[in-house]
């Protein structure tokens, strides 16, 4: 039972601190002032680290699109995954391509949120983490439109037959690099899992 000499105190004290954390942030966020829905464009910005130590890789930038530029009406654009490493004041410049989601036409800022699932230890210094571009991108869709088709009167199965047809993009935006048109044969006007497939054509042209 001889234990109250078992303790014995230091005759100073000692200062604790807390140790030096990294301070990922965003900036700089930059895109095309165009694109079209279904089509790709390229993104870039900076994460910088504004630590006291050095940020170590991997961790994910989230990228969005939102028409006033908040994180509550954002759409997700793609995610990045960077795997290097960033030293206290140092930064590195990102870019990505990505495809535009479906959303209404209309004028979108971007938004990267970098360090995205808290990969790279903050210490809750987490309000720098997101950067909105300071122009917008004016996003279109295109919309193809079939107005005229014209056949032979008559033919024969197993016979050639030339199909001529014309449209139109009615959408507000381009095309893009090109699309497939399909040529069927059906009874009634309407592609049904009866009707038959004729033919493909490519379109290489932007309309």
């Amino acid at each position: 039972g001889a234990k109250a000499n078992n303790i014995a105190q230091a005759g100073n004290s000692t200062q604790i601190g807390l140790s030096p954390v990294a301070d990922l942030a965003a900036g700089s966020v930059a895109g095309p002032s165009t694109g079209g829905v279904g089509q790709q464009i390229t993104v870039s910005w900076i994460d910088s680290n504004v630590g006291q130590t050095g940020a170590t890789g991997p961790w994910v930038d989230q990228l969005y699109i939102s028409p006033d530029g908040k994180l509550t009406d954002a759409t997700a654009l793609g995610s990045f995954t960077f795997s290097g490493n960033i030293a206290a004041n140092g930064q590195q410049n990102q870019n990505d391509t990505l495809t535009l989601p479906t959303v209404a036409d209309g004028s979108y800022y971007l938004i990267v949120v970098t360090n995205s699932t808290a990969s790279v230890y903050e210490r809750g210094a987490t309000a720098n983490n997101t950067a909105v571009s300071t122009a917008t991108i004016q996003v279109g869709h295109p919309d193809l439109v079939v107005d005229t088709v014209s056949v032979p009167s008559s033919t024969q199965s197993g016979a050639t037959i030339t199909v001529n047809w014309s449209g139109h993009n009615a959408g507000t935006f381009a095309t893009g690099a090109g699309w497939t048109d399909d040529v069927y044969l059906t009874t009634n006007g309407t592609v049904t899992g009866s009707s038959v497939l004729l033919g493909t054509l490519a379109v290489w042209a932007s309309v």
